[in-house]
């Protein structure tokens, strides 16, 4: 809720306060989308607005303080004028326009109901006094130019929070899938390094089995040239004595 009030009595009405009050009251409403699984978050406002008149400093007889804040309150009127105008411009001449909400705290509050998307109701109040001519007149212009605004009130859901959300749980489990992912890498690389070792250590078996085959084989081939050298040894031997027995 925001208060905006500066309840100081005014020299030229007694019984009213020299002031604006706004009260805003501010209604969220959660509910699940039919066609999505997204949360869908409306959001209501309400503004009562009183606003303060604008009047000449000659006939409030305010001095000092009281000047200065009159003096702030008219600047904020006359920015909400321009706002007003700016906004009834394009209904009048077809022509876009800037909108000076920025120019008054007054304006920037009530920028959702001025022009925007919300249901507005303005009554504007004028004394039958010669005295206020001026400002009945000043008023009656600012309610004939408030005429021409034209709000498009419509119903906006807002899922930027649940988007967020939604995105944020995606961007957690990704980056779970992407640690896992790395983990099981590593654990590959693990199990193919020792694939590898495995592999050498089998070439390595292979080539010495082979190796000692081959001397093995040699080795008997050798052991046999030797039997049948031991056997022609043998031979000759016999021979030798058999022409010694003859002689």
């Amino acid at each position: 809720m925001t208060w905006v009030t500066e309840n100081l009595h005014r020299h030229f009405l007694f019984r009213s306060s020299r002031s604006h009050t706004i009260i805003s009251l501010k209604v969220a409403h959660c509910s699940n989308s039919e066609n999505s699984s997204l949360k869908s978050v409306q959001t209501s406002k309400l503004c009562l607005v009183d606003l303060a008149g604008s009047e000449r400093a000659g006939k409030t007889g305010n001095t000092g303080v009281r000047f200065k804040e009159s003096v702030r309150i008219n600047t904020g009127l006359l920015a909400l004028s321009k706002v007003i105008s700016a906004l009834s411009e394009p209904a009048r001449t077809h022509h876009s326009t800037h909108i000076p909400y920025r120019d008054a705290k007054i304006t920037r509050l009530l920028r959702d109901s001025l022009g925007g998307t919300a249901h507005t109701l303005m009554v504007v109040c004028v004394s039958p006094s010669h005295q206020s001519a001026d400002e009945t007149l000043g008023a009656l212009q600012f309610a004939s130019k408030a005429r021409y605004i034209r709000n498009c009130p419509r119903e906006a859901l807002n899922y930027k929070e649940q988007l967020l959300e939604q995105k944020d749980v995606a961007l957690r489990q990704t980056k779970t899938d992407l640690e896992k992912l790395l983990l099981d890498s590593k654990v590959s690389f693990q199990v193919l390094e020792q694939e590898k070792e495995r592999n050498r250590l089998q070439v390595r078996r292979t080539v010495w089995n082979s190796f000692f085959l081959n001397l093995f084989y040699t080795l008997q081939n050798l052991a046999t040239q030797i039997h049948q050298i031991d056997a022609a040894v043998f031979d000759s031997s016999s021979a030798v004595l058999f022409y010694l027995n003859l002689c």
